[in-house]
């Protein structure tokens, strides 16, 4: 049996969540009846409806112990294929993981708390022992397969295969407008940005280029994580909301007068992909994989320079149609390329 690791559902949705709920919702779709299935803690409150894949609960231990010993336990005794779609996965038990990207080696610097430290300690662990396993790794994008590469010194390049990300999911979601009312927000007068307030995503960007044009508006939504010290609320034009809703995400997508995502590291970025295909301009930093996944199609930004007027670039500068990066991008395509591929491992 292929059983997939459900613990992403106990989780907030952030961009690895929204990648393996897609995938597993596509998958479910390809599958034949009881080809896979799902097995996720059983305090977990929002149970997908799928028809093909089966949906096991099992065990009560909180957090990474579920995954490290209740997983664990299920895994062995049935003698599963087990995948893991979210950078982790038992340490007993290595199999077919997706690491979205290897910050955790090649930027320890983005990680400055204790908490942060023991992150980098953990995940450098567990992509140490991905590699050295044997095992086939997914990832989401050619700079994080060479990334992976390149810090692990991988000399078969066929062991890690490309996924990607998608956007169809946010076109399902209907806006709730009231979150502009809520925040005395314009249509069309403010920037909006995305994203958890750590340090890869460069929030700092947008605190030290607000400073410097008061006249303007930028909204931040997103949470702060537990290695994060940026204190968000010290410029007066920039308005934090904190985590909100996906329908208010995307009435803010909408509305805004542009999406900017000033990340210095990123495996891919889904929140550019989704503004794009609602019909946002789309500005993002010139760094890791950005370049790669929105080629011309967006306005780029150095992430460590703010002497840049951004109406001035929105008015000046021209791009290529959005289609030409959405078309290249679907949660059926990528579900379809994982099953081919999982079908043909030997594990």
């Amino acid at each position: 049996m292929k059983v997939i690791n459900g613990f992403f559902y106990s989780q907030k949705v952030t961009g690895v969540q929204r990648f393996a709920r897609e995938l597993v919702n596509e998958l479910d779709i390809i599958s034949a009846p009881n080809e896979y299935a799902i097995v996720m803690p059983q305090y977990v409150e929002e149970i997908p409806e799928l028809r093909n894949i089966e949906v096991i609960k099992y065990g009560n231990a909180k957090g990474l112990l579920w995954e490290q010993w209740d997983l664990f336990r299920f895994v062995y005794r049935k003698k599963s294929i087990l995948i893991s779609l979210c950078n982790s996965q038992p340490i007993l038990y290595p199999n077919i993981i997706c690491i979205h990207d290897v910050a955790y080696k090649t930027h320890p610097e983005f990680f400055k708390t204790f908490y942060g430290r023991l992150s980098v300690i953990w995940h450098r662990f567990l992509f140490y022992q991905a590699v050295k396993s044997g095992c086939h790794i997914f990832t989401v994008s050619y700079f994080s397969k060479y990334s992976i590469i390149d810090t692990y010194n991988i000399k078969d390049k066929s062991r890690i295969s490309v996924l990607g990300n998608a956007w169809q999911h946010i076109k399902a979601i209907s806006p709730d407008d009231s979150i502009l009312q809520k925040n005395c927000l314009q249509k069309g007068e403010f920037f909006f940005i995305l994203g958890n307030i750590n340090y890869n995503k460069n929030i700092r960007w947008i605190l030290n280029y607000a400073q410097k044009h008061l006249d303007q508006c930028f909204v931040v939504s997103g949470r702060k994580v537990k290695n994060s010290k940026i204190d968000i609320e010290s410029v007066p034009n920039v308005q934090w909301l904190g985590y909100v809703s996906d329908n208010e995400i995307v009435s803010l997508y909408k509305y805004c007068k542009a999406f900017i995502f000033p990340s210095i590291h990123e495996g891919f970025g889904i929140p550019p992909l989704e503004a794009l295909s609602l019909g946002a301009k789309v500005i993002v930093a010139n760094t890791s994989c950005l370049p790669e996944i929105f080629q011309g199609s967006v306005y780029y930004i150095d992430p460590y320079d703010t002497c840049i007027n951004l109406d001035e670039l929105l008015s000046k500068t021209s791009i290529a149609p959005a289609h030409l990066v959405l078309d290249r991008y679907s949660w059926k395509n990528i579900a379809e390329k994982f099953k081919k591929k999982v079908e043909l491992l030997k594990v």
